[in-house]
């Protein structure tokens, strides 16, 4: 992993505003989530929809297999929802509702195509990863 930035960024960029970029960037490259200096996510959104696009290739071509229903669904929340959910809490935030509904499209397609056993929301799955989150808090 190259946590190394090229000196000239720094030279471009205001003191106090080039901190900020540098830790976005380093947060980037650790976590794989795709930060705007805007703090904006619309790129990690249309970057994790491609990924989910092409693994929904992948389960298309299972289900013309005849994989069962039941095991499309695992394989499905194993891809795509497990995918859509990593490091939510870090973009989860700053996703708009234009956004929220490009993802809410992708899981109704999702559903349409016999891949997944429940239409799933953006709502639903950050909510019951926040839930999670909380139930694994220990109370002081």
């Amino acid at each position: 992993m190259n946590l190394r930035l090229k000196s000239s960024y720094f030279t471009d960029r205001a003191s106090g505003g080039a901190k900020w970029v540098h830790l976005l960037m380093v947060l980037n490259e650790l976590l794989e989530v795709i930060v705007q200096d805007t703090f904006s996510v619309d790129m990690h959104v249309n970057y994790i929809l491609s990924i989910c696009s092409q693994r929904i290739f992948l389960l298309k071509r299972l289900r013309d297999q005849r994989l069962p229903v039941k095991h499309l669904n695992t394989v499905f929340q194993a891809l795509i929802v497990s995918r859509l959910l990593y490091a939510v809490p870090s973009w989860g935030c700053f996703l708009r509702a234009e956004l929220s509904g490009k993802i809410d499209a992708f899981l109704r397609r999702a559903h349409r195509y016999g891949l997944a056993a429940n239409i799933l929301t953006v709502s639903e799955l950050f909510d019951s990863v926040a839930q999670d989150f909380f139930q694994q808090s220990p109370v002081a």
